[in-house]
């Protein structure tokens, strides 16, 4: 267990929990508060889980968490009035930035590969 993963973890909970509470606090909980409040509830979980799953399990679930969280916050935008051309884009930019994220080697994942030869050179 990496300690800083569960402070990352314990840190997104807090958000969600004083999300939750600020929402019932104000005017009662909308819509596009309870999904933001899952969002970043989720987003901890994943911090928490996934960095504790063997290799190509963790880059599946890294992956569908990521999804997950973007579309929910995505999906915020679609509930307060509708979809334009602006949240197509971002709709479109959040699950490639997902993608991106799933088939991005780690850093020290790079510097392995060059140790054993295993990277492209330049000539």
């Amino acid at each position: 267990m990496n300690l800083a993963n569960v402070r990352k973890a314990a840190a997104l909970v807090l958000v969600a929990v004083v999300q939750a509470v600020w929402s019932a606090l104000s005017d009662g909980y909308t819509d596009q508060e309870v999904v933001m409040t899952v969002s970043i509830g989720l987003a901890a979980v994943g911090t928490y889980i996934v960095p504790e799953l063997p290799g190509s399990i963790a880059t599946i679930a890294k992956t569908v968490v990521t999804f997950l969280v973007t579309g929910f916050a995505t999906a915020t935008l679609l509930m307060v009035g509708g979809l334009t051309g602006q949240e197509v884009l971002e709709c479109i930019l959040t699950a490639a930035a997902a993608i991106g994220l799933s088939v991005m080697p780690n850093k020290d994942d790079v510097f392995e590969r060059a140790k054993r030869g295993a990277l492209p050179t330049a000539a």
